[in-house]
């Protein structure tokens, strides 16, 4: 996904809101992952990619936002 042509074509208002999204289906999968105490290899790549996928969405606005 391409953090930077979403905001470009979209505007800072929906990249932001979609980074907020994707944290907050993060930090669920990462709580539901805890509270299930079954540690499969699904339950563990589920929590890591939408971990990464947030980090990288939040690291791209970052740069964008400081860098203009």
């Amino acid at each position: 996904m391409s953090y930077g042509r979403i905001e470009d074509t979209m505007g800072t208002r929906f990249a932001g809101t979609t980074i907020l999204i994707e944290w907050v289906v993060a930090c669920v999968i990462a709580i539901w992952y805890t509270y299930v105490n079954v540690y499969s290899f699904w339950f563990a790549f589920m929590m890591s990619f939408f971990w990464g996928v947030q980090d990288c969405g939040l690291n791209a606005f970052q740069f964008s936002v400081c860098g203009f």
